[in-house]
């Protein structure tokens, strides 16, 4: 413990004496941990933090897997019978709570003096069951939460429980909001209580809701919907408490065999294979395998930036060893061991890592509110979220710990290499040497140019991986999808649960908004372009194209015949499908050019044949005869060309599986004006419509979303790379100013013996130049490697790729960024190279 004492005394002390070596090493490092604790902190918001209730490890999601293999979503979703069966004979909870998502609906809260108590808002609900408070332990800030028999009997209990952001925000915190009545979607609704102000809720991604109300309150809240009692209706999210003693692990065998009776009391096409338990966390599924590829590729990143925070400071080090040599010469003389002087030294290096540590985590708590705003915004863009996502994005345990080792570790990385310098001294140089000590040996160290060139390398990585992902931010801005954006709006409604009147009210909701003035054409699809597609494997008949050329499967969206004129889409060859061939699911389909020239290379593909597996059973069953060729498009994502895609009849019969269709509405005049248009012509039809209605514009909607992600990672790939230039520029400037400092009488003597001063120039110009040529051809070929995982790596399924189209080998890109890195480093050698043209020979030759 003595020596542990007398380490850490020496330490100190020797920070002490140099202040600004150590403001800079702390600064350095700093940023390097900084910014890897801010993201770990974001992770561990989004992914890794339990929900904010009452003891949250014994709180877990239940989610399950299909038999067609089908994810996303819809392993979280359950019927409500299902959730009764597994509440009911379940005894390894203390409680199984069941929540919908959000629900839009029209909003009118009671009278408070003033026109604007009584005007409608469109907020957010949720159905909880009548237990969702009490399981997870959550207090009423005001009032009370539901009681256990207010979730039973189905439309008994009109009430609600306030978020409390809403109770704020419409109700301006007045506790005399109790007791009195909000309406809904026309149905009266009693307010019992106010949530607890940092209670976000249970959704992943994370919503708050305005409001929650108990699910037997269904009906009201979504009019002309009832799938309480139907058992193929997914649409519950559930959540148990564990009980006391039990085990996950308990848990998960009582909820499998559960899951098997449920499979046999509710059969189903999409049969379940297993259901199981995950923690309760914000984000939800962690374990998606392109979810930890993005993060992991975060990590390498930032983790880079940090790579060369310790090389700068290791080359410092080294610098700082040397000036030091005849201190380490005398105390091995005095018969201190090497390993002795290793601790000493890592001491030193481990304390500057531990104060840059805390410096980096102070930053990360200084910039939290910047962070969780960013954070945030990207969760509400990439999953539609609402206004009241508060992540607690603050450091935690977890948070301390990983930045505790993370800093340890790069204490050691780069206190490691100068320690190891420094006991290896040549005891009879070290005692002769005046000033200079080993300058001669470290101006030729090999491990000073390994740092500068591995510094140069990361940070080219960094720069090319920030300038593909610029150049696909500009071709984001002005991709052209192929079709009308602008003023093509996709509407949201919902026609209820019976589908012959479901069919019936959408025939005249099209047939008024086809009447309408600033409607110039309405259609129908399956699909809109960029939120999701159908994938059916295709046999192609009369093909000469090549085995390799011809995709597995395709791209498919059932549409109606006005699809075509609605979005501005061109039929280049034959025909359209006709509104008969549309409603009856006639056997006809429509390729765009891409799919007409790998199926049949040269050939006129009209009248020609192709087998689908509409219902994935290897059967190909399905024959559909080609009737027309459209113009390409960029449907499945904006960063490029669908591959394959078949526009199918609306009312093809697609093996069995039941899919809603959205509305799509191309406008007139000012896009602006037809969000009221359609408003008023839909009121006209049916005023239960227009609670639920959200009505978007392509442009603002989808392509918004596609662009967003590739600003996202652009903007942090460029500061990455700024930040990681700016580290390697100081520690290319840093060496050869030491470079100079200590080769100060060699110059000299250069001079004296004849040497101009462009000869010194470019020789130190040279020298300083050479770590960094060698580090940019390293460079080079992990930028290759770096981006073209980059171009492969999705943030979810179905997001566009990060480099939005551009080529991981973009040449234009790669040579600005080696003449951007060249001319920086030049500069940060040049000013210590002038200095050494500035030498005074006399000087020199007298400094020894």
């Amino acid at each position: 413990m003595s020596t542990l004492l007398q380490d850490l005394r020496y330490g100190l002390r020797m920070l002490a004496t140099n202040p600004g070596f150590t403001a800079v090493a702390v600064v350095t490092l700093a940023l390097g941990i900084g910014v890897n604790t801010a993201l770990f902190t974001a992770y561990n918001a989004v992914a890794l933090k339990l929900l904010p209730v009452e003891e949250p490890d014994r709180v877990v999601r239940v989610t399950r897997w299909f038999e067609s293999g089908f994810a996303g979503d819809i392993q979280r979703l359950f019927s409500y019978p299902e959730y009764c069966y597994y509440r009911d004979h379940s005894r390894a909870f203390s409680g199984l709570i069941a929540t919908t998502f959000p629900t839009r609906v029209a909003a009118v809260p009671p009278g408070q003096g003033g026109a604007r108590a009584s005007e409608p808002e469109f907020v957010q609900a949720q159905l909880v069951s009548g237990n969702y408070f009490s399981t997870l332990g959550i207090q009423a800030s005001l009032g009370r939460t539901f009681l256990a028999e207010e979730g039973q009997a189905q439309a008994a209990h009109p009430v609600v429980v306030l978020s409390y952001p809403f109770w704020q925000r419409r109700f301006a915190a007045d506790s005399r909001a109790l007791g009195k009545a909000i309406t809904l979607n026309g149905t009266a609704f009693t307010i019992i209580g106010v949530a607890s102000s940092d209670f976000i809720g249970t959704g992943a991604p994370p919503e708050v809701p305005a409001l929650w109300a108990p699910l037997a309150m269904q009906a009201a809240l979504e009019p002309g919907r009832d799938w309480l009692n139907n058992a193929s209706e997914a649409r519950v999210q559930i959540l148990g408490r564990l009980a006391p003693g039990v085990a996950l692990k308990q848990a998960r065998a009582e909820i499998a065999v559960l899951a098997s009776q449920v499979v046999k009391l509710y059969p189903a096409k999409d049969r379940t294979i297993t259901v199981t338990l995950k923690p309760a966390t914000y984000f939800g599924d962690t374990d998606d395998p392109r979810f930890q590829a993005f993060v992991a590729l975060l990590m390498v990143l930032v983790g880079m930036v940090l790579m060369i925070a310790c090389a700068n400071l290791a080359n410092r080090l080294l610098a700082r060893a040397v000036g030091g040599g005849k201190e380490s010469g005398v105390r091995l003389a005095l018969g201190s061991s090497g390993a002795r002087l290793i601790r000493l030294l890592l001491t030193e290096s481990t304390l500057l890592a531990l104060l840059g540590g805390a410096t980096g985590l102070l930053l990360c708590v200084w910039a939290n509110d910047l962070l969780r705003t960013a954070v945030g915004e990207v969760i509400r863009e990439l999953f539609h979220g609402g206004t009241g996502v508060t992540l607690r994005m603050s450091p935690d345990v977890r948070v301390f710990i990983y930045t505790l080792a993370l800093s340890l570790v790069t204490g050691i990385l780069f206190g490691l290499s100068p320690a190891l310098q420094a006991s290896r001294t040549d005891l009879s140089l070290a005692l002769k040497a005046e000033d200079t000590g080993m300058g001669p040996r470290f101006a030729r160290s090999r491990l000073r140019s390994v740092l500068v060139a591995g510094q140069v390398a990361v940070s080219l990585v960094l720069l090319t991986c920030a300038g593909l992902l610029l150049r696909g931010l500009l071709r984001a801005q002005t991709a052209d999808p192929g079709y009308e954006a602008r003023s093509v709006f996709v509407l949201g409604l919902d026609f209820g649960d019976d589908p012959a009147k479901a069919r019936r009210l959408k025939q005249r909701v099209i047939e008024r908004l086809d009447s309408l003035h600033e409607v110039r054409s309405v259609a129908e699809a399956r699909w809109v372009p960029m939120l999701g597609t159908f994938t059916p494997p295709v046999k192609v008949e009369g093909s000469h194209a090549a085995p390799s050329t011809l995709p597995a499967q395709v791209l498919a969206n059932p549409v109606s015949p006005s699809y075509f004129q609605t979005l501005g889409i061109s039929i280049v060859r034959g025909r359209d499908m006709t509104l008969s061939e549309s409603d009856q699911g006639a056997s006809v389909v429509i390729l765009s050019e891409s799919t007409a020239r790998r199926f049949w290379p040269g050939e006129d593909p009209i009248g020609k044949r192709l087998k689908l597996d509409l219902d994935f059973s290897g059967r190909f069953a399905t024959e559909l005869q080609v009737i027309g060729v459209a113009k390409d498009v960029r449907n499945a994502h904006l960063s490029r060309v669908d591959p394959a895609y078949l526009y199918l009849p609306l009312h093809l019969h697609l093996g069995g599986r039941q899919f809603g269709t959205a509305l799509l509405v191309r406008t007139e005049g000012d896009p602006r004006s037809a969000p009221g248009a359609v408003r008023a012509g839909l009121e006209t039809v049916d005023k239960s419509l227009i609670p639920r209605l959200w009505m978007t514009s392509l442009e603002q909607g989808p392509l918004r979303a596609e662009r967003f992600i590739t600003q996202v990672s652009s903007g942090f790939a460029a500061g990455l790379g700024l930040l990681a230039l700016a580290l390697a520029s100081v520690g290319i400037y840093g060496v050869m100013a030491y470079t100079v400092s200590q080769r100060t009488r060699e110059i000299g003597v250069r001079m004296a013996l004849g040497a101009s001063r462009s000869d010194v120039f470019r020789l130190m110009l040279r020298q300083g130049m050479i770590p960094v040529a060698v580090g940019a051809l390293l460079g080079l070929a992990g930028s290759g490697g770096v981006s073209a995982i980059l171009s492969a790596v999705l943030i979810f399924p179905g997001s566009p790729d990060l480099l939005f189209g551009v080529s991981s080998v973009d040449p234009i890109t790669y040579g600005a960024v080696c003449v951007f890195l060249a001319v920086v480093a030049g500069l940060a050698s040049y000013l210590p190279a002038r200095r050494a043209t500035k030498v005074d020979p006399m000087v020199a030759l007298r400094h020894e």
